[in-house]
């Protein structure tokens, strides 16, 4: 064999020896399951979601969520995390978050009125009863919607009718019909017993 056809063979052989590599290359990144990428995307997110709760108190940005939780893009942080909790849930009650004020919108005027009135005077003058009932119902219509009763129960059988988002909206038109018919009784109450205002409102706190 002349130096030129051994130079040729070795040439082949390190030809061939790239190309099964380059294959072999391509086999892997190709045989690489769907579900394997997502897993890692997945824990990638986890672990931002992970960091980012330990840097602001539970809380994450937009970017953070699932995509399932992305509603409002222009709304950038200050988001719950998904902790698939009631506990947990109920626990975001005592830290702020974006939907903090929201929840406070009825509570911090509820409270005024009752240290300016007092409670029993309150039934009258904001018909407390009402608003009591109203939060009740807006409470159980998202308690409902929340724990997807009853469809989770039977599947299938509420598709059309029946399913939680319905009844939540059932319970959500009722509160709204009862917070109305609450404010009507307390203006009637001021129309009728204070039109003037010169009812000494200390007097009656605790009549």
């Amino acid at each position: 064999m002349t130096n030129l056809e051994r130079s040729l063979s070795e040439s082949a052989v390190v030809e061939t020896t790239i190309s099964i590599i380059s294959s072999n290359v391509i086999d892997n990144k190709l045989s690489t399951k769907p579900e394997e990428k997502h897993k890692d995307n997945d824990l990638n997110d986890s672990s931002k979601v992970t960091n980012e709760a330990a840097k602001y108190g539970s809380l994450c940005n937009f970017g953070d969520l699932p995509y399932w939780c992305q509603d409002n893009r222009d709304i950038v942080s200050g988001y719950r995390r998904p902790t698939c909790s009631y506990l947990k849930c109920a626990y975001s009650l005592f830290y702020i978050h974006n939907e903090f004020a929201l929840g406070l919108s009825a509570v911090i005027p509820l409270t005024h009125a009752i240290i300016l009135y007092g409670v029993t005077l309150c039934f009258s003058v904001i018909s407390l009863r009402w608003l009591i009932l109203t939060g009740i119902l807006y409470i159980a219509g998202a308690l409902v919607y929340g724990t997807r009763i009853p469809e989770k129960w039977y599947p299938g059988k509420f598709d059309i009718c029946g399913s939680s988002h319905q009844i939540f909206h059932f319970f959500v038109v009722a509160a709204a019909l009862i917070h109305y018919y609450g404010v009507m009784q307390s203006m009637m109450y001021w129309h009728k017993e204070n039109h003037e205002c010169t009812l000494d409102i200390e007097s009656m706190k605790f009549n």
